[in-house]
């Protein structure tokens, strides 16, 4: 009898510790992709787990049976992005890095306008504390730092002095650099992540990479940031709650941001202390088993691939695919998609089609040779960490198909240019065990980590709550008040640089005066023997008459 209650009361205790604690948290993400959802799901797990509620505003709607998270539906925006991606002129992946620049902060143009014509605004205004109230609602708020100055983090400023953690499930871009303090970019060692550059650049492809970074900026700050303060000083529910959002007003609050990369796969960064990166934190290491169908599909079969090309892609793609997975009949190939959107597939031995559910399981089993893939950087992730070779189908400006080429353990193919590069790649991956060890020593070096990445970020997560002033010491305020020019030491190369331009100008000048004093006594010394030369024979016949 005592034991229960002795149970009881630690049970009692730590719900009263937890209560304690516990957070309420705004959640502010514009749109999601699939496979990111993933994930931002396994980070929202991770809160829920401390005792800690949510609310969700974002573009995406899904159903949640969890009682510690209530969602805000923006539901324009993905109306927006339907009637943006309709006309196929700004596809990314066909698209010059200059194009691509434009359709990346047009598209954020849009989705700001879109968040402003929203019903959810109008809830999320509500939740704001009135002018006279000085008690917040929430205690922290994250907010999807991919895009950078985004509309939402605008929107901030309904919820002041509430301290702000910058999240995101992509690669690490300028937009967010540009939010973290302390933080810069560099050209000329990170190639731009709309462009298919190498980190070993020449001279003319810095230019080129430098000359995107600049564009970038410019957009930025003086077009989009510019753009979206307007369209929200204009929007009439803004105008009730009396805000006017200033993004140098904003930035102060943003404490850390949490990035899911690793320098074992992503390039590296001269990242300060408060981006962090957290990358592979949806992995919980547990080893799951697949569905009985695939399971027996992949006993029978020597080897198997796993195709993430989804039916968005060209009707010559998917035929190329079909084509390249009749020539290795020995082989499984596991294509993640609904079977009835890949009519021209038809019906195959080796071929198994089926909707997408657990790419990770799969990629998991042991028979599995490569991921074959459009190079999403969420779908190169999970290869790494399953140590899977990846063959990229790239469309000529994939910067991440590129960089698996160029650690080793991805081949990258252009359909376009040969159909024939797909059986190439995988004739080499099947015959070269180079790419397996490679990714096998890439999935160690992502792996491996004094925590688990969730671990990590729960834990920045949980210090900003609790010490919100003193998490903004950890960065450099004179980086972040200092211009490039003088942050890279520009003033100072100058001054050397006009230092040695006139001591050549004054080395030329000198010289030159030198010849020019130098001419006239040679010209005196020809003279004078032009002046001996003829008094010789002048002489000499002089003589010639005394003689006779």
């Amino acid at each position: 009898m005592r034991s229960k209650y002795f149970i009881g009361f630690c049970v009692l205790l730590f719900h009263v510790f937890a209560s304690a604690t516990a957070a309420n948290i705004l959640s502010l993400i514009e749109v999601l992709e699939p496979d990111q959802q993933i994930w931002y799901d396994a980070l929202f797990k991770g809160l829920i787990g401390r005792g800690h509620t949510l609310t969700v505003v974002s573009g995406n709607a899904r159903p949640t049976k969890s009682s510690h998270i209530t969602q805000i539906h923006l539901d324009e925006i993905a109306k927006t992005l339907r009637q943006n991606n309709s006309p196929k002129l700004f596809s990314n992946t066909w698209l010059s890095p200059f194009e691509q620049l434009f359709y990346w902060y047009d598209r954020q143009m849009k989705i700001c306008q879109s968040v402003l014509s929203s019903d959810g605004l109008q809830e999320l205004i509500e939740l704001a504390p009135s002018q006279s109230e000085e008690q917040q609602p929430y205690d922290l708020i994250l907010y999807d730092a991919t895009y950078g100055p985004s509309c939402l983090l605008l929107l901030t400023e309904l919820f002041k002095n509430v301290p702000i953690v910058g999240v995101s499930a992509s690669q690490i871009t300028p937009d967010l650099l540009s939010v973290a303090r302390g933080s810069q970019v560099q050209p000329a060692t990170v190639p731009h992540f709309l462009t298919a550059h190498s980190e070993n650049m020449n001279f003319f492809v810095r230019l080129h990479n430098t000359i995107i970074y600049a564009m970038g900026d410019f957009f930025r700050k003086y077009v989009v940031t510019s753009v979206q303060e307007a369209m929200l000083a204009k929007s009439e529910w803004l105008k009730e709650a009396q805000i006017k959002p200033k993004l140098e007003n904003i930035i102060e609050r943003i404490k850390v941001v949490l990035v899911n990369s690793h320098p074992s796969i992503d390039y590296v960064h001269s990242l300060p202390p408060n981006v962090v990166e957290v990358g592979g934190l949806q992995f919980d290491n547990f080893n799951r088993a697949v569905s009985v169908d695939i399971q027996t599909f992949i006993d029978n079969s020597k080897g198997v691939f796993v195709i993430t090309i989804s039916d968005v892609e060209s009707p010559h793609v998917i035929e190329t695919v079909t084509q390249t997975v009749d020539k290795f009949p020995e082989y499984g190939f596991i294509w993640g998609a609904e079977k009835g959107s890949l009519p021209a597939v038809g019906s195959r031995a080796n071929l198994f089609v089926g909707k997408w559910l657990k790419r990770s399981v799969v990629l998991a089993q042991h028979k599995v040779r490569a991921l074959i893939t459009t190079g999403s950087h969420m779908e190169i992730q999970e290869a790494v960490y399953h140590g899977v070779p990846v063959i990229a189908i790239s469309h000529g400006l994939d910067n991440i198909a590129q960089h698996a080429q160029d650690l080793g353990f991805g081949i990258k193919v252009d359909l376009r240019v040969d159909p024939g590069m797909l059986t190439n790649a995988i004739q080499v991956l099947t015959s070269d065990g180079n790419f397996s060890e490679i990714a096998k020593s890439r999935q160690l070096a992502f792996r491996i980590r004094p925590q688990h990445p969730l671990d990590t970020a729960l834990w920045w997560i949980e210090h900003v709550i609790a010490n919100p002033i003193e998490t903004g010491y950890i960065f450099s305020q004179a980086v972040a008040e200092t211009s490039f020019f003088v942050l890279h030491s520009l003033d100072v190369m100058a001054v050397f640089a006009f230092t040695f331009a006139m001591f050549l100008i004054n080395s030329y000048i000198v010289f030159k005066q030198l010849k020019e004093s130098c001419k006239p006594k040679k010209q005196t010394e020809n003279s004078v023997k032009t002046i001996s030369s003829n008094r010789k024979p002048k002489k000499a016949e002089r003589n010639k008459k005394k003689s006779e």
